[in-house]
Formats: C-alpha cells, sequence, structure tokens
C-alpha cells in the first residue's frame, strides 16, 4: 500500500516483511548462505551477491542498481537469475559475473555479502526522486539484432503485443487479458505492423498485418533483440513491459483496475521507473 502510493521511505522498509521467516511462506524464499546479508553497510573492497526473487520482471526491474553498487565500492559484483535471463543480464554495466544456479548453496560460491534484488533501494534510499532511470540499461546483442532482423515487417509502424503473463502469478487473473480479442480495437488503426511477442501466441487475426514470433525465442536476449528493434510495446504488467522500459522502448502498459501492482504507483500516467512507459491505453481502448 506504501509503495503504491510513492511513500517508500516507510514502504521498503515494510516491504521487508517478504523475507521474515517467522511469516508462513516467507522464509522459503531465504537461501541458506554461509555468508552475511547486506544491510547496508559500505561495500568498500567487497564482494556482494545479488540474489533474485519473484518473477523475471522483478529482476529486470531491480538490476539497475548494480551500477550505483559498484560506485559505492563493492570490488565483485554477482548477479544470480533464471537461465532465460542470463544473456540478457550479461549486457548491464558494472556486473562482474552472472549465474543460473540450479542449487544456489553449492554452486555460487563465496561472497563477502548477499542480499534480494528487490531489497536494494531500501539500502540505497531510495526515494521517488532519486530513483536509478538512466534509460537504456539492458541492451540487445549485436549478434541476437542481425538473426532477427530479417523476421521483422518492414513498412509501417512495427508494434509489439503482449496480452498475458505467467500463469503462475497469484494476480494472474486480473493482469492478464482474457484473450488477443481484447485487443481488437486496435487492428483499426492504418499502417501498424503487429509483432506477437506472446509465447503460446494466439491465431493470427483477420484483419491487420500480424508476425508471430513470441513463440521462437529462446531467451529474453532473444526477446530483447525483437523489442529493440520494435517503434513501440503494448502489453500487460509482464516482463515484456519491464524489458520494453529497460531497453528505452516506448511501452503503453495495460494495468487492472483491482490489484495494480504497486510499482506502477496510483495516479499517475507514467512510471518514474521507466519514462517511457504510459499506462493509460486502457481508457483508448474503451473509447475505441
Amino acid at each position: 500500500m506504501l509503495l503504491s502510493q510513492g511513500k517508500f521511505a516507510e514502504g521498503w522498509r515494510e516491504h521487508e516483511a517478504r523475507n521474515d521467516a517467522d511469516l508462513p511462506g516467507a522464509g522459503a524464499l531465504v537461501p541458506d548462505f554461509r555468508f552475511p546479508l547486506w544491510r547496508g553497510e559500505s561495500l568498500a573492497g567487497k564482494s556482494l551477491l545479488i540474489w533474485p526473487e519473484q518473477g523475471y520482471g522483478d529482476l529486470i526491474q531491480f538490476c539497475r542498481y548494480v551500477p550505483m553498487l559498484k560506485r559505492q565500492g563493492a570490488s565483485r559484483v554477482t548477479l544470480a537469475c533464471g537461465a532465460p535471463l542470463a544473456g540478457l543480464m550479461r549486457t548491464l554495466d558494472g556486473v562482474d559475473a552472472v549465474l543460473a544456479p540450479a542449487d544456489p548453496v553449492s554452486e555460487v560460491g563465496a561472497h563477502d555479502c548477499w542480499l534480494h534484488a528487490q531489497s536494494i533501494p531500501l539500502h540505497c534510499g531510495t526515494d521517488l526522486a532519486s530513483i536509478p532511470a538512466s534509460i537504456p540499461y539492458l541492451f540487445a546483442q549485436p549478434e541476437h539484432l542481425r538473426r532477427w532482423a530479417p523476421r521483422l515487417p518492414t513498412g509501417g509502424l512495427r508494434v509489439g503485443l503482449a496480452w498475458k503473463g505467467n500463469p503462475e502469478h497469484a494476480n494472474d487473473a486480473q493482469r492478464s487479458l482474457p484473450g488477443l480479442s481484447a485487443l481488437a480495437p486496435l487492428w483499426f488503426f492504418p499502417g501498424v505492423q503487429f509483432v506477437s511477442l506472446q509465447i503460446g501466441g494466439a491465431p493470427a487475426p483477420d484483419d491487420c498485418h500480424w508476425t508471430d514470433l513470441g513463440g521462437d525465442t529462446g531467451d529474453f536476449a532473444d526477446t530483447a533483440a525483437i523489442v529493440a528493434q520494435l517503434d513501440l510495446v503494448i502489453g500487460v504488467d509482464s516482463a515484456i513491459a519491464h524489458l520494453a522500459g529497460s531497453l528505452g522502448i516506448p511501452c503503453w502498459l495495460l494495468l487492472p483496475a483491482y490489484k495494480t501492482d504497486w510499482r506502477w504507483l496510483r495516479e499517475r500516467g507514467d512510471s518514474p521507473w521507466y519514462p517511457g512507459v504510459m499506462r493509460d491505453l486502457n481508457d483508448r481502448l474503451a473509447q475505441r
């Protein structure tokens, strides 16, 4: 609640309750490392492990802090992530190693300290005015750009679409669209080439220019190479929106009226996390 209102000073402290071992299920988020948790003390000369939590989009959002941590004196920053993110995360400035460990305790090696990615803003004193929003901070790799360029449509405005998130997400019933037909008002805009970024896809609509690429991607490095060559992304609250924002590609975000995630804040049409993300498309679709 506090974070969604932009009250970050109090909100980040409350957000730490997700790691409280006394709360049901929360303790499962805390790995059993043999080195201490970082709590904001000096990083000068220390090695730091950043551990992921929740979904891919969360790590895309919070990995932006790595350059800041290096400027604070960290001698080495290691970023752990799921395998689909590893290639993309290696384009991040300041990261010394990217790991996708199957067994966290045995594979990451010793560090001076560690913390969860979503705990970084607390220890960096982040408020609305100090969100590190140097965009882009992730990049498509040249070889991936060359590989995907011939498959992208030519002529017109290239618009990527993502209408569903991870079905295992606790709020997926609210954040995902019921189907591609919910975006049908968009088909009436002339001169637009639509590119599906959706894994699993859907039958191509009959009344628009359509290219389906989402199901052919191997990881987020592939998806980044597609998104980086688009003019706009339209999507729901999923990793694709975070990816577009981190790459500096304009994104129109579709958010649910109920249970909107805290990070998009209330009563704003923009995002302080991603200057290129706008969240007012819902009304535009309703008016078509």
